[in-house]
């Protein structure tokens, strides 16, 4: 059936000329690299909040590894206003978490502290920088799970 189309478009001038005014096939133009593909925005949007979440970890645990490492000075000084130095630290670490903490009074702070430690009374050593009588040990085991609770 093809063979007789052909031998007839070639019989008739008419079709001739309109076999021959068509353009050759030609493949289609390669797809354009703009714009993306909603795969490649996808992906893109799941980076950046991959990299959001990475930086905001690395901070957080630069915050904890620098309040860690002046808790960790604190232990080694022997002075008087050790405790006090030690307060305004466990205030800060506090206030790293709910900066609304950083004006609680020293009572709401104490409870705070045993709050975090599940104990139903606060260490002797809390606030201890306030009381004229001489000064307890600090349990720096204590202040080093308050720093990483608060920090974390």
């Amino acid at each position: 059936m093809a063979v007789a189309l052909v031998t007839t478009a070639t019989a008739n001038p008419a079709l001739q000329g309109l076999i021959e005014s068509l353009a050759p096939n030609t493949p289609p133009a390669p797809p354009s690299p703009w714009p993306p593909a909603p795969m490649v925005w996808i992906g893109l949007a799941v980076l950046a909040v991959l990299i959001a979440l990475a930086v905001a970890r690395v901070w957080k645990t630069r915050e904890r590894r620098r309040y860690l490492g002046a808790l960790r000075r604190l232990q080694r000084q022997s002075d008087s206003e050790r405790l006090l130095r030690l307060h305004r630290l466990l205030r800060n670490a506090s206030a790293h978490q709910d900066p609304a903490r950083k004006s609680l009074s020293d009572a709401d702070f104490a409870r705070l502290v045993a709050d975090s430690l599940n104990q139903s009374e606060p260490p002797a050593w809390v606030n201890a920088h306030y009381r004229p009588e001489p000064t307890p040990d600090v349990d720096w085991r204590q202040a080093r799970r308050l720093v990483r609770r608060w920090c974390a």
